[in-house]
């Protein structure tokens, strides 16, 4: 895959901007400040409707512009086209004649009524600075990372996640109800299903992904690292040690059930999928807690590396591959190495 032409519209700094652009490898280069990261930013919001910086969609829109255009056309490995447009509101009023209220979407000229439309059709792997927190912060990174990763993987995987998401807050407003004498335990039953059916399902991709990135971005650790350090990934959560699809869902049952006093004191529920984990270890010790920061951002360019060619392999289609900065603190060997490793259709 790869983007052939990009158009903005006050998005970031820019008031207008227009990109044509080849298969291959293309490096950006700028003074700080210039706008270099912003367009890497437009493509991923062009691919999956989300900035990787989580900001709102209002703070992507160049400063007193009612609302940004943003446009791409994607060419996939096989020459079929892909156009994607989103227009993203601003700071103006409401009433006002040219105001955007509300984020539009369109894939192919057609309005999109769902996210599951468009992730996935334009796979996109981004390396930024963020993604040190993968390895080098709270569990909610890694498990963003995974989620992200996997929606584009698999279709279903993001249905599951809302429906799973759905399920944990609606049974989380009873157990605080339920606590407060408002509501009976009985009145979980209709949410605790679909949480144990999709929580199974989002446990299994989870582990099926993590076993295949640990293969691949420990050969890509060992390419860039010169077979110094062995990464390893090593996944944990209420439902990792189930072996299948049956297993997951009795087990979460035995779960929920376990802890129902618990989940009613607390007004929240403990045991699932949203407290998901895995370590990142190189020769067995957490880069999280004992890693340089040279060597986290060796290991969280390895991860990425490895989901590109996850995504290659999976999907029959190389992925967009962003690297924002990818190769400040690295030595000239690995720097050398990670442009080596980043083998796609197209590279910015």
């Amino acid at each position: 895959m790869h983007i052939a032409t990009l158009d903005l519209r006050d998005f970031r700094l820019y008031e207008q901007l227009h990109l044509d652009l080849s298969a291959g490898l293309t490096v950006i280069i700028g003074p700080n400040a210039s706008g270099k990261t912003s367009i890497l930013e437009a493509m991923h919001v062009l691919a999956t409707t989300k900035s990787p910086r989580n900001h709102q969609d209002r703070r992507l829109v160049r400063y007193g512009a009612p609302y940004a255009r943003l446009e791409g056309r994607f060419v996939s490995a096989g020459s079929q086209s892909t156009s994607v447009a989103a227009l993203l509101p601003g700071q103006s009023r409401a009433d006002a004649d040219d105001a955007v209220t509300a984020k539009q979407v369109k894939l192919d000229g057609r309005a999109i009524q769902s996210l599951s439309e468009i992730v996935g059709r334009v796979p996109l792997v981004m390396f930024s600075a963020e993604d040190l927190a993968i390895v080098k912060g709270a569990p909610g990174h890694r498990r963003r990372f995974l989620n992200l990763a996997l929606a584009q993987l698999r279709p279903r995987y993001l249905d599951d996640l809302q429906r799973y998401r759905r399920a944990l807050s609606q049974r989380n407003q009873l157990l605080k109800l339920i606590r407060h004498g408002r509501a009976r335990a009985d009145d979980l039953q209709p949410w605790d299903g679909p949480l144990i059916d999709a929580g199974a399902a989002l446990a299994a991709d989870r582990r099926d992904l993590l076993d295949t990135l640990t293969d691949i971005a420990s050969q890509v650790h060992s390419r860039l690292t010169d077979g110094a350090e062995q990464l390893t990934l090593r996944y944990h959560g209420d439902l990792s040690e189930a072996d299948d699809s049956d297993a997951a869902c009795l087990r979460m049952t035995e779960l929920l059930e376990r802890s129902l006093e618990g989940d009613i004191e607390r007004g929240f529920t403990i045991s699932g999928p949203h407290r998901d984990d895995f370590d990142i270890l190189a020769d067995g010790k957490s880069l999280r807690l004992y890693g340089s920061q040279g060597q986290q951002r060796t290991a969280a360019l390895s991860l990425k590396l490895a989901e590109a060619q996850v995504a290659a392999a999976w999907c029959s289609e190389p992925p967009l591959l962003l690297l924002d900065d990818c190769l400040s603190e690295l030595d000239d060997t690995r720097a050398a190495r990670v442009l080596e490793l980043a083998d796609c259709q197209q590279g910015l």
